[in-house]
């Protein structure tokens, strides 16, 4: 699927790798529950957790790294940043409670975010709903272990995170930030 600059990878990540980066989040203790009226979801930020560095260099260098110059090339993207940077990694968990879910939103809303150009989301595990939709492109993403999911975050792509219903649903995600911005 590619269209709209919304495109997936899949078997990105291993099984076996995405499996530890849940066993990690499970077993750390500084998460945080985000909630507000449009989501609610719990989160760990890999940059701020004990021994998350690890995950975070791999997932930069040898994740997405690669994928910037796929998706550059996908799309024939011939004015791209120079330099950028990443917005720190967190690990969302989205509990099948009909509580948990991302209603309709962009990722770029206010100053603070308006640094970001480009979004990333690994699944860490199938999931028979939770898919990532935007209903503007009629596009559903289907949580799939190792799949890596991009798009721009801006108001062009209005998305949401549809609730699981039978097990949590886990992704990792970041963005990439314009250096000097703001």
């Amino acid at each position: 699927m590619t269209n709209n600059y919304i495109t997936y990878f899949d078997d990105v990540l291993d099984k076996t790798f995405c499996e530890d980066i849940i066993e990690y989040y499970e077993k750390t203790n500084n998460k945080e529950l985000v909630e507000n009226n449009n989501m609610r979801f719990t989160q760990l930020n890999l940059n701020q957790s004990e021994n998350g560095k690890p995950y975070v260099d791999y997932m930069m260098r040898n994740c997405f790294m690669p994928l910037i110059e796929e998706y550059k090339i996908k799309f024939n993207i011939n004015q791209f940043p120079d330099d950028y940077a990443y917005e720190q990694l967190r690990i969302k968990k989205y509990m099948p409670n009909d509580k948990d879910e991302f209603k309709l939103h962009v990722d770029v809303e206010d100053y603070p975010t308006a640094k970001r150009f480009l979004v990333f989301f690994v699944y860490l595990n199938d999931n028979e709903k939770g898919l990532t939709c935007f209903p503007d492109y009629d596009i559903k993403v289907k949580p799939k272990t190792g799949r890596v999911l991009m798009f721009p975050p801006l108001w062009t792509h209005r998305h949401y995170a549809e609730k699981p219903i039978k097990e949590p649903k886990y992704i990792l995600g970041s963005y990439l930030h314009y250096v000097g911005a703001l």
